[in-house]
């Protein structure tokens, strides 16, 4: 861990003896409001989502055992919801794979922040790389889901891009307004891209760098490099 973060942490940490047998839920609860504000703030915010990646670490990895492990999962819904906020942030959606990284979500949890985020997404049009890259990401990972939610989640966005076909080559589509027909148009760009992406052969196990080939239609492999660490901004 970063010293700077860890001697900012230890600075912060006003935890009374009393209070450490559950003390990490609520000290990184504490930290991620303190993270989410900087992130409203200064969009992009690098050094804060950094931060919080910090005390993720030293709070897991027993550093601190006085204070316990922290249960993520409320930590995932707070950030997740703070991302829908907050679609373009880059640095925001890039620490919510980290948290996902940080625990098995094969179960309900990991399918509906991911079916949410989906159905946000595509109501609203948002055609950020930024959501995006969470959806391609999330959506491949056998850290996130199981096979038939997969299945399921890829059966959504194949409809999704057969409407968004069908607008484009309606009158209706011809006669919108050139931003809302651009809107159409990136928007199918993205679901194509995504699918592409998902069924070309990977699924990413770890959201840190590491590269791990899988083939999910039995087609022939090649590399790929998938990293979230070093695209926060």
């Amino acid at each position: 861990m970063n010293e700077y973060f860890e001697e900012i942490f230890h600075t912060r940490d006003k935890t009374e003896p009393s209070e450490y047998a559950h003390a990490s839920d609520a000290i990184l609860e504490s930290e991620l409001h303190v993270v989410f504000k900087a992130g409203t703030q200064h969009p992009k915010n690098y050094p804060a989502w950094d931060y919080a990646r910090a005390v993720v670490n030293l709070l897991k990895t027993n550093r601190l055992p006085r204070h316990g492990v922290p249960d993520v999962s409320k930590a995932l819904d707070q950030t997740h919801a703070w991302c829908l906020n907050h679609p373009t942030d880059t640095s925001g959606w890039s620490f919510l794979c980290f948290l996902f990284s940080q625990t098995d979500l094969r179960c309900d949890l990991g399918r509906q922040l991911v079916q949410k985020t989906i159905d946000t997404t595509l109501d609203f049009r948002w055609a950020s790389e930024a959501v995006w890259s969470f959806l391609r990401v999330s959506i491949a990972s056998d850290k996130c889901l199981s096979p038939a939610c997969r299945k399921t989640l890829i059966e959504r966005l194949e409809r999704c891009m057969t409407e968004l076909q069908q607008i484009s080559a309606s009158h209706t589509y011809a006669a919108e307004s050139s931003v809302a027909a651009e809107s159409v148009k990136l928007l199918l760009h993205r679901v194509n891209q995504a699918l592409h992406w998902i069924r070309t052969n990977y699924v990413c196990t770890n959201f840190n760098s590491q590269i791990v080939t899988i083939d999910l239609q039995e087609q022939s492999t090649s590399h790929i490099s998938v990293s979230f660490k070093n695209n926060y901004s």
